[in-house]
């Protein structure tokens, strides 16, 4: 626990929680294309990959620098089959997965 006891931090005015967020595709379901939205509290490497239900890497779509802010992606897969598939971000400290489904 914190200070206060009351698991927030004594003073939530000075505290600064820097985190990235990343955004439930759309559409989703998809066919034949998504957009992955994610923002950035801070500039920093930034990896954005596509894993199949058998943890399978099956694309990067993000692997730079990027500036703080909000950033879209766009992805258009070929050759991959209808399905579940998890979208993980990766930037900072932190990392993040999402669910989508593809549906041809």
């Amino acid at each position: 626990l914190y200070g206060n006891g009351s698991g927030l931090p004594a003073d939530p005015s000075n505290s600064k929680i820097s985190h990235s967020f990343l955004f439930q595709n759309y559409p989703n379901p998809f066919n034949p294309k998504t957009m992955i939205k994610y923002s950035l509290e801070q500039s920093s490497h930034v990896i954005l990959k596509i894993y199949n239900l058998s943890g399978q890497e099956v694309e990067t779509l993000v692997n730079s620098q990027q500036i703080s802010g909000m950033h879209e992606v766009t992805w258009q897969p070929k050759e991959v089959p209808s399905g579940i598939y998890f979208y993980q971000l990766q930037a900072a400290d932190h990392s993040l997965i999402k669910k989508m489904m593809l549906i041809k």
